[in-house]
């Protein structure tokens, strides 16, 4: 089981929860936030590496509409690229998620999601895989570019798409339920039949 969490991390926390069955935790990348305790830190990282667990990374900063077009898939190609390499040491060839954290419907999708993706691939390709946390509609279309590496499903049954592309089994992480879980407040996941989601376990030096 894979976890995200905006929680603050303990190693009695992390030790419980893979002692449990425990495999990953996720949690973000994001330049602005009211709960610090979101963002990834290079001693989160460390905490959950410790704990043997694997470390995953989802950059996020809006739900809406205008969240998303080439340029500022741009800035948050530029962010990301620069948080994972200097201030967490995430080793190259693993993956950052990018959140799409609403009911993406239509067009909108190819003349906004899109760019923004193909902006995200232009400067971190090189460097990282690419994931998105979304709808299935939004992970069927960037799948089919060739825009992502990895599609996390959100828990969002409803939302357009998702129960098709669930049963495709064409995903990597599946969100499943909020709950609290060893005193923190999680989503937990399911990995997908591949058993790869872009993790990592190791820090490269900053």
């Amino acid at each position: 089981m894979i976890i995200d969490t905006i929680s603050p991390l303990s190693s009695g926390a992390l030790n419980e929860f893979k002692s449990a069955g425990g495999t990953g935790v996720i949690k973000y990348y994001c330049p602005n936030t009211a709960i610090p305790s979101k963002r990834l830190t290079r001693s989160d990282a460390e905490l959950i590496i410790a704990a043997g667990l694997t470390v995953g990374a989802v950059y996020e900063v809006g739900a809406a509409y205008a969240d998303f077009s080439s340029d500022l898939g741009s800035q948050a190609g530029e962010y990301a690229l620069e948080y994972a390499s200097t201030v967490i040491g995430q080793p190259q060839g693993s993956a950052i998620y990018f959140a799409i954290d609403y009911d993406e419907t239509g067009a909108h999708l190819q003349s906004n999601v899109a760019p923004y993706f193909q902006a995200i691939k232009t400067i971190i390709g090189g460097y990282y895989k690419i994931g998105c946390y979304g709808n299935g509609l939004v992970l069927q279309t960037l799948l089919d570019a060739g825009l992502i590496d990895y599609a996390w499903l959100s828990e969002s049954s409803a939302f357009t798409g998702t129960k098709d592309f669930l049963a495709s089994g064409r995903w990597h992480l599946h969100q499943s339920v909020s709950k609290p879980l060893f005193g923190l407040v999680v989503d937990t996941n399911t990995v997908g039949n591949s058993g790869i989601w872009g993790g990592f376990s190791a820090l490269s030096p900053i």
